[in-house]
């Protein structure tokens, strides 16, 4: 998810530039929907992904079933790759077969949960391997990163998720390494619902990223 200050900042030093927001994997060998971001008006909170490429279709599903609020993002696409090489296990996880609409289809499953905003828009929330049971609440870790990476005064945000001890913990940096957690939950007030603010804070010196530039949260997960 891109975060909305770092594309204020770009907006305002190339004014006469068009923005796209692209969404794909290499199992779909690119790019599979775009979002042309609006010239000159307000950023949501959350930019979508858009919608999907002529040669794609996308499905919500959850629970079982084909939804059409929110869910994982299941992809049926021509350009669909035909498996991992030499690993059938995976290839057997990530390719699946669904009927729908009277139909048996073969579709990616990203592993991405999305929704759908008021305009038809996709909008990608968190990793469906990111969502707990929390308080009797179904919650996506991603919606707490989005709303921390909002702030100037944080750098980079990742929200983890201890089942033994029950507690969600926010890692970033942050402008001011003394960061307090009531300061920064003041600040979440509004954005997010009293049940979903974090419990515990640290803040690093550096976020930790692995080989790819991606955080490393196998990394953090040792910190908990």
């Amino acid at each position: 998810m891109y975060p909305i200050k770092d594309l204020e900042v770009w907006r305002a030093a190339l004014p006469d530039v068009e923005f796209i927001n692209l969404y794909g994997s290499s199992e779909l060998a690119g790019i599979c929907c775009l979002y042309r971001i609006p010239p000159e008006e307000p950023l949501p909170e959350a930019l979508p992904i858009g919608r999907p490429l002529s040669n794609t279709r996308i499905y919500l599903y959850r629970d079982g079933a084909v939804v059409s609020d929110q869910g994982e993002m299941l992809a049926e696409s021509r350009a669909l790759a035909d498996e991992y090489v030499d690993d059938p296990e995976k290839t057997a996880q990530t390719f699946i077969e669904l009927e729908i609409d009277g139909k048996t289809r073969r579709l990616l499953r990203t592993g991405d949960w999305a929704r759908y905003d008021e305009d038809g828009n996709l909008v990608f929330m968190s990793r469906a391997d990111n969502q707990i049971k929390y308080n009797g609440y179904r919650i996506e870790l991603g919606e707490f990163e989005a709303a921390a990476n909002a702030f100037d005064f944080i750098g980079l945000a990742c929200c983890m998720y201890n089942q033994e001890k029950e507690r969600i913990t926010l890692f970033c940096t942050a402008s001011d390494p003394a960061l307090k957690l009531r300061d920064l939950n003041k600040a979440l007030e509004g954005r997010l619902p009293d049940y979903m603010l974090p419990r515990r804070l640290v803040v690093l010196e550096e976020m930790p990223l692995n080989a790819n530039g991606k955080i490393d949260r196998p990394y953090l997960k040792t910190l908990l």
